[in-house]
């Protein structure tokens, strides 16, 4: 991450581009309409797939133990693959969406977006150790993280000038608590892994009768 980060700032210094900015309909991509189409699109559509899928239940095998994943018939490899590839589709249309609101893009746009994306999946009951995972608890977590910045942001505007701080400030604070609140209340309050019974597994071989 720090490497593709520096990598924009040697590409891109200090200045601001606009790209694609000269294609017909781009701009369509950042206003609230079209925006929310899309994001909403991908999260029904891909939702609805995952849900029915073999490769989601494989690749929550594969998080929560991966030896048990490869001893199970699973391509660890190929589905790792998989999954980096998604992401980064995913980051790309986020891309696409994030500069046509904007109308330009600089190397230092969304510094710090890692952590309110770790927050927001582990508030959402995503294991850190891997073996669960809920999209609609993700969105529940952005939710929160998106109500967080709003609040940081009226707050700034009405009470900001009491404090001997910017309430700006705050909010890495307030992340970070959020992060360990969320680590916390998966690990004690969630129940224990159940396995995927879709998934093939060997049949046990049936007991032995004992010999005289």
């Amino acid at each position: 991450m720090i490497f593709h980060r520096g990598l924009c700032f040697v590409v891109m210094g200090d200045l601001e581009k606009a790209p694609f900015m000269d294609v017909p309909g781009y701009e369509a991509l950042g206003v609230e309409l079209g925006a929310g189409l899309i994001i909403l699109a991908v999260y029904l559509g891909g939702g609805a797939w995952l849900h029915r899928s073999r490769w989601r239940r494989e690749i929550l095998m594969l998080g929560g133990n991966r030896v048990a994943a490869r001893y199970a018939g699973i391509r660890v490899n190929r589905r790792i693959i998989q999954v980096y590839a998604l992401v980064g589709l995913l980051a790309f249309m986020a891309a696409l969406i994030f500069t046509a609101r904007n109308s330009s893009v600089s190397a230092s746009s969304l510094t710090g977006l890692e952590l309110r994306v770790i927050v927001a999946v582990v508030l959402g009951g995503t294991l850190v150790q891997g073996g669960r995972g809920s999209l609609v608890g993700t969105l529940f977590g952005v939710l929160i993280i998106a109500v967080l910045d709003e609040g940081l942001r009226g707050a700034a505007v009405w009470g900001g000038r009491y404090l001997p701080f910017k309430i700006s400030h705050l909010q890495f604070i307030l992340l970070g608590l959020l992060l360990v609140l969320g680590v916390w209340l998966n690990t004690r309050l969630a129940g224990p892994i159940r396995p995927h019974r879709t998934l093939s597994q060997p049949a046990s071989p049936p007991p032995s009768s004992p010999q005289a």
